[in-house]
């Protein structure tokens, strides 16, 4: 094990980038039916098996007519059938008739365009048509939207609900995608205790990795298991040593400090490998990563809300590099703050905080320690309030922001 200089604190930007490089290229293609695919990328490049549309055909209910036999209205023209949608439509249509015709049905050969039903009076046998249209009304061509070969998706696109719709629109019933992380989540202490227990004299019940196990699969992991560690080294060396079997990467929260009895920084000094430093964050400081039989161990501060902001700020990064993801890090959007709010002299804060969408204002509760579970309970972002450190020369920024300055907001769950 090692430790970064003493006192000197690492950059945030220069720490995350560490954690990234512990992973060099997806993991691992896999493939998988259209409706096993949402929110994981594509692992190759797909492109349309047909035109899109396919054929020629309508894009209202209405009447297939030749525009020529409309120029002069109000015209009644006899309806000579029917064209419903998933007809052949071979059926020629006549001069000075017309077809009804329904949205998405093939346009009949013989015909030019379409009357909107609403410019009708909806006749059965005849039909009489009160505007004129032009060649090509209401009239989708085939291949408007796509040709056959077009682009329908590129390794490393994600597959939202529109992206399987093409996919599938274009003939593809099966794709190549890039797996998740299989991601081991460790709380470590044995003053932890299962949830449902009464709790001994000194326990606490154990909600790292349950926080832990919800995080990595907003990240787009899967969780391969969650364990508590003993505090025993062989017992906990061992404990990771199997875990590592099963996991593409291992999370843990706790034993990372500067203390006594720091269980996983114990299991570093005996393996050896493990890096341990001070990132210019706070909640976070102490941060540290390893490998254990070529797993990537990522160490995570104790307290729940530094364990909640360090994932999402270094640990969710590297599950999405991993998992083929183009694009990291969480996405953030500028908002205006609530209350004042102090800024630190030499580290970024990271505040769990609510985002109101429709103001665009972010609010925090009045009384932040990274012991305090309830501050992130509510959370769908953090406020990023940058160090005084980082201040450009001659700037009067000042110690505190005042309420409706605007802040950068990192974006952590768009559902809420």
């Amino acid at each position: 094990m090692s430790s970064e200089k003493s006192g000197a604190l690492m950059s945030e930007q220069e720490y995350r980038q560490r954690i990234l490089d512990l992973c060099d290229q997806p993991l691992r293609k896999v493939r998988s039916v259209l409706a096993d695919n949402y929110g994981q990328p594509l692992a190759e490049t797909y492109v349309s098996k047909v035109d899109l549309p396919s054929f020629r055909n309508s894009a209202m209910d209405g009447y297939a007519v030749r525009a020529e036999d409309t120029r002069n209205v109000p015209v009644t023209l006899q309806v000579t059938g029917d064209v419903p949608a998933g007809s052949p439509g071979d059926v020629a249509l006549t001069p000075g008739t017309a077809m009804r015709i329904m949205t998405g049905a093939p346009i009949p050969p013989g015909s030019d365009a379409v009357v909107r039903v609403e410019w009708t009076n909806r006749g059965t046998d005849q039909v009489t048509i009160t505007k004129s249209v032009t060649v090509g009304a209401e009239i989708r061509e085939a291949g408007e939207d796509l040709r056959k070969g077009d682009s329908v998706g590129v390794d490393g696109d994600v597959t939202s609900p529109g992206r399987i719709g093409l996919l599938a629109a274009s003939g593809h019933d099966q794709v190549f995608m890039w797996g998740p992380a299989h991601v081991g989540v460790v709380a470590t202490g044995d003053e932890l205790y299962p949830v449902g227990i009464e709790l001994p004299p000194g326990g606490i019940y154990d909600s790292n990795s349950h926080q832990g196990r919800e995080l990595v699969k907003r990240a787009g992991g899967v969780v391969s298991e969650r364990i508590t560690l003993t505090d025993d080294i062989d017992e906990a060396v061992a404990q990771l040593r199997e875990l590592a079997q099963r996991s593409d990467l291992i999370v843990t929260s706790g034993g990372v400090s500067a203390g006594s009895y720091e269980v996983v920084k114990d299991v570093f000094n005996k393996l050896g490998g493990g890096i341990f430093t001070g990132v210019d964050i706070q909640p976070g400081k102490p941060q540290g990563y390893g490998v254990i039989d070529e797993t990537p161990v990522v160490c995570l501060p104790g307290n729940p809300v530094s364990a909640f902001v360090s994932f999402e700020l270094f640990v969710r990064p590297l599950i999405r590099k991993m998992g083929g993801h183009k694009h990291y890090q969480s996405p953030e959007a500028p908002a205006k703050i609530t209350a004042d709010l102090k800024r630190a002299p030499h580290r970024t804060r990271y505040l769990p905080a609510t985002l109101d969408w429709n103001t665009m204002t972010v609010e925090t509760p009045h009384v932040h320690g990274s012991h305090r579970v309830s501050v992130a309970a509510a959370a769908n972002c953090l406020i990023r309030i940058p160090g005084m450190h980082l201040d450009a020369p001659g700037s009067d920024l000042g110690d505190v922001l005042s309420a409706g300055s605007t802040v950068r907001v990192v974006l952590l769950d768009p559902l809420t």
